[in-house]
């Protein structure tokens, strides 16, 4: 099982020394100076999952957020940035990549990357995202995985391969049974596998409400630990901190501050009325 709680996505570029030994390790040479000869001309930013504690990158999303006059010289395409602009209504998000190593956790990981880059889009408020892949990505497991957020095929005329979906009104669903469920349960692969299965059904029924437009699957464990070090972060007394009824603050046998909160409510209060506190772990009970 994915332990969430260790994974922490950085940004990156083509001459980061972490992204090129990433594509080295995984991929044969001739491929990986391929993929890195694409990314070095396009441009285009790139986000990395990597494993927390080991550093040890886990994947890579390629990505770039586009204004409408750039539509062009990037998709190098009239008919697409044509169709782009006539249905976008705002800006754009490109993903030109999208890549995780060949293992079980393949599909897990590579929603972690998705759902990022296009949370980050929708805090820019963009309001359509559009993949095309850059020479040399393997996608055909990231083709599976896009229709689950909604993405369509664009019309024949305008390209082959580009899929597009509409993120003014996005569907949101929160990824926290797992969250709910106790050891030994938590971490048994007959759960974990059932739990997945049945958030992809999920997934794929909530894209027929509307079609085209976005389903953005949030992964609760990283939104727990995000918020965890967040009040980890905070240096200020923490008598100064704001709680929801039920909570409290407390103490262990060290003296390290613990925030006792009821569920996912009260931890939503605390990110709303604390700014900038951050955790280190959580624990259910």
């Amino acid at each position: 099982m994915l332990r969430k709680c260790v994974l922490a996505f950085r940004r990156g570029g083509v001459e980061d020394e972490r992204l090129r030994a990433f594509v080295h390790r995984v991929m044969p040479t001739a491929t990986a100076e391929t993929v890195l000869r694409s990314l070095r001309l396009s441009g285009d930013d790139v986000l990395l999952l990597c494993h927390g504690e080991s550093k040890t990158v886990l994947g890579a999303a390629v990505y770039r957020c586009m204004d409408s006059q750039h539509l062009f010289s990037r998709l190098g395409s009239a008919e697409l940035a044509a169709f782009v602009r006539e249905n976008a209504g705002g800006r754009t998000l490109l993903v030109s990549g999208l890549f995780v190593p060949p293992t079980p956790q393949q599909s897990e990981l590579g929603q972690l990357l998705l759902t990022e880059v296009l949370t980050l889009a929708l805090g820019r408020e963009y309001t359509y995202a559009l993949y095309m892949p850059l020479e040399g990505f393997s996608d055909a497991w990231v083709r599976e995985l896009l229709p689950l957020q909604g993405f369509v095929s664009v019309p024949k005329g305008c390209s082959r391969s580009a899929l597009a979906v509409d993120m003014r009104q996005p569907i949101i669903l929160s990824n926290n049974v797992d969250t709910t469920i106790k050891p030994p349960l938590s971490t048994a692969p007959p759960v974990v596998a059932a739990v997945a299965e049945a958030h992809r059904r999920l997934q794929e029924a909530m894209t027929k409400l509307q079609p085209g437009s976005l389903v953005l699957s949030l992964s609760a464990g990283v939104i727990y630990h995000r918020l965890l070090r967040r009040i980890t972060a905070c240096n200020g007394d923490p008598r100064e901190i704001e709680l929801c009824t039920g909570s409290k603050i407390l103490q262990d046998f060290r003296d390290n501050y613990l925030v006792a909160f009821g569920g996912e409510w009260s931890v939503g209060f605390l990110t709303k009325h604390n700014p900038g506190l951050e955790l280190s772990a959580s624990l259910s009970v």
